[in-house]
């Protein structure tokens, strides 16, 4: 489960609290749409961005032993066993309360008019129980306090403004690992809530609850004490799975659409609390994609594809990556048999939706795109516009194969607009790894996209809802698309460690890079210096994340990029890109892998510096048929040393050089009567 999912499942929670306890929606319903938390994304660097220190993240304090939760001076002798098998828990409740709930969610109420009439509420109290496999709840979330931390930063999700006043505190429920907080804050109409949110852990059994209690301020002493006791009944255990046979068509839960017919659309509902199943033959050694695209808004479908036995041949089970269209792309067919397409609501819910199945690679398009504003861009284009509620805009731009693109849409009003970003090609088709972004609130960034092929190609922006706003949408290009080469580049920082990226380049160049943090724990600086005279130019450390420098060369001269952690001892995994123009020189070292374009210069050339008695290996692979490349290896004085040509247009080019006492040499890529675009490793 994503971090959006992981949004839905607090939403459920926080919109039934404030709604039963005041809130202005009419009923929670049983498939909530998710609004994305609103998070600081990294900012846009400019050409000289000002170095900013990383705040030093906390230092850890030592974590008191878990206690076991206060018990509550309720007596719980009276209380009602309710069970959910299916999310993965019991929990009791006072007999006279109301419990109403679906699929591992249930909402459990003092009095009925919270369930029944909302908007009429005064007193009372309602707490949400929400039943979910730990794994689900996002990357890195392994403990109560976790799961807690990431609660905290979503409490914007139902509008409410609500305050952390106390925890979150390790303790124990039952014997299992937990943590609980206190907060307090107003719902949407203004009702002040005291609130209370627990998280119980099984790891055994790899589930987890959330809990959601609320009561107005004002009442604490009549429904604390029993929220409290209503809590520490919680037992957590692992989820009981309705096993069904995908061949039967009356199995239990599970009705038979039909047959699927390769290539073919099909339509089907799903019922709530069920699942819909579409069969197909396969053959071993193919592959498939397919294609489910709700047609009702309220239906997040689920989707899963099992062999006859009715075991799962997704690598990672059943797949619910969006909220509406779900891709399943080269999907293996590992035997001969029978296979089912399984279609099921996420959190019970149902709906109408469409299937196909056919052949990896022949997946249907959803057309060309078509928005009701925007317009057309170039590289390095910046446009200002304004998304109206329930508007798409699309914003044109023509792409070369392997131009590696850079699109930022961000916010520029105080509104409720909630960027969606997406890049498609002519088909319709998104070229983004994962599809549309809306990874936070005010801004959406898709980093060096390799475009596939020369294309016109769209960026669609729209409103997570209805949402509307001003915006601006920015469109940049490594080396603006053309002539120059782009460097890839990991490697592990260790204690005390920075690593230097060198390069030449003369005047008129801009030369960029980007680093990128493995673990988000990671503070990077990136910093520039010249390496003639070793004086540091400037350097950026604007977040925990991304890093990106721009540099405008105004004298030729040595110079390099240097990765260093914000503290001497940080240490983890990285990722850098390095571009620049065919007037800027690399050097190189081993694992290293560059994408070039030659330009007007017919070659660029690269340096490499190693021992005597050291060797690299360099493969090349040009981009075009009639591209005819030579490798050729100099000293700083233009003295050829070696060189290769296969001599045929479009062939793969290999060297592999010997260090004497040279120290470093030059490496030319040329074209032959010829120009186009190449990529290489050293080795």
């Amino acid at each position: 489960m994503n971090a959006k999912r992981f949004s839905a499942l607090l939403l459920v929670g926080i919109l039934a609290l404030l709604v039963a306890c005041g809130g202005s929606d009419p009923e929670p319903t049983a498939t909530p749409e998710p609004q994305p938390v609103a998070t600081e994304a990294p900012a846009e660097p400019t050409a000289e961005p000002t170095a900013v220190p990383t705040e030093v993240p906390p230092t850890a304090e030592p974590t008191a032993e878990p206690t076991a939760a206060p018990v509550a001076e309720v007596d719980i002798t009276g209380f009602t066993l309710l069970d959910s098998p299916e999310g993965g828990y019991s929990i009791q409740h006072p007999n006279e309360w109301i419990a109403q709930g679906f699929f591992g969610v249930n909402l459990i109420a003092s009095d009925a008019t919270l369930l029944d009439d909302p908007s009429q509420v005064e007193e009372g109290a309602v707490i949400i129980a929400i039943g979910s496999p730990i794994t689900d709840l996002g990357e890195g979330i392994t403990t109560p306090t976790d799961a807690m931390d990431e609660a905290m930063t979503q409490f914007d999700l139902g509008g409410s403004d609500m305050t952390v006043v106390e925890g979150p505190t390790e303790t124990t429920i039952n014997d299992l690992p937990a943590a609980i907080s206190r907060l307090e804050g107003a719902a949407d109409d203004g009702t002040e809530l005291s609130m209370i949110v627990a998280v119980v852990f099984n790891e055994e059994a790899q589930q987890a609850v959330i809990l959601f209690g609320a009561t107005p301020i004002g009442q604490e002493t009549d429904y604390i004490p029993t929220l409290n006791a209503i809590i520490n009944t919680v037992q957590v255990f692992a989820p009981t799975v309705v096993e069904t046979d995908p061949t039967t068509p009356d199995a239990e839960g599970l009705t038979i659409a039909g047959a699927l017919v390769l290539g073919e659309t099909s339509e089907a509902v799903v019922a709530e609390n069920g699942s819909s199943g579409w069969t197909f033959t396969g053959v071993a050694g193919t592959a498939v994609d397919i294609i489910v695209e709700p047609t009702d808004d309220e239906l997040d479908a689920v989707v899963d594809v099992q062999d006859s036995t009715g075991t799962s041949i997704l690598p990672d089970g059943e797949v619910d990556d969006e909220f509406d269209r779900e891709e399943i792309l080269g999907l293996a067919i590992p035997a001969d048999g029978e296979y089912t397409v399984v279609v099921r609501g996420f959190a019970a819910g149902g709906g109408g939706y469409t299937v196909s199945v056919s052949e990896a690679g022949t997946a249907s398009s959803t057309g060309p795109v078509v928005g009701t504003g925007g317009g057309t861009l170039a590289y390095g284009d910046t446009a200002s516009a304004t998304l109206g509620s329930g508007e798409v805009a699309t914003w044109t731009f023509e792409g070369g194969e392997r131009d590696v693109v850079d699109v930022l849409a961000a916010t520029t009003d105080d509104g409720d607009l909630d960027i969606v970003l997406d890049i498609v090609d002519s088909a319709g088709n998104s070229i983004l790894e994962d599809g549309e972004l809306d990874l936070s609130f005010s801004q959406e960034h898709a980093r060096l996209i390799t475009l596939p092929a020369d294309d016109t190609y769209t960026i669609v922006i729209k409103g997570f809802t209805d949402d509307a706003g001003d915006y601006d949408v920015t469109l940049k290009a490594a080396n603006n698309g053309g002539a120059g080469s782009i460097l890839f580049a990991s490697d592990t920082l260790e204690a005390e460690e920075t690593h230097a990226f060198p390069f030449t380049a003369r005047p008129g160049q801009t030369v960029t890079a980007i680093v990128e943090p493995g673990d988000d724990e990671l503070d990077l600086v990136l910093s520039l210096f010249n390496n003639t005279t070793g004086d540091e130019i400037d350097s950026v450390d604007l977040s925990f994340g991304i890093e990106e420098y721009t540099f405008e060369v105004t004298e030729l001269d040595d110079y390099y990029f240097q990765v260093s952690g914000f503290d001497a001892e940080d240490t983890g995994d990285y990722d850098i890109v390095v571009f620049g123009g065919e007037d800027t020189y690399f050097e190189l070292a081993y694992g290293d892998f560059v994408v070039g374009e030659l330009g007007e210069l017919a070659f660029l050339d690269y340096i490499i510096s190693l021992d005597p008695g050291d060797d690299f290996i360099l493969d090349l692979t040009p981009y075009e048929d009639d591209f005819d490349v030579i490798i050729t290896i100099l000293d700083f004085d233009g003295n050829v040393l070696q060189t290769t040509d296969e001599m045929v247009a479009g062939a793969a080019e290999s060297v592999q050089y010997t260090f004497g006492d040279e120290g470093s040499v030059i490496i030319r890529i040329e074209g032959i009567d010829s120009t186009g675009s190449f990529n290489f490793e050293v080795q």
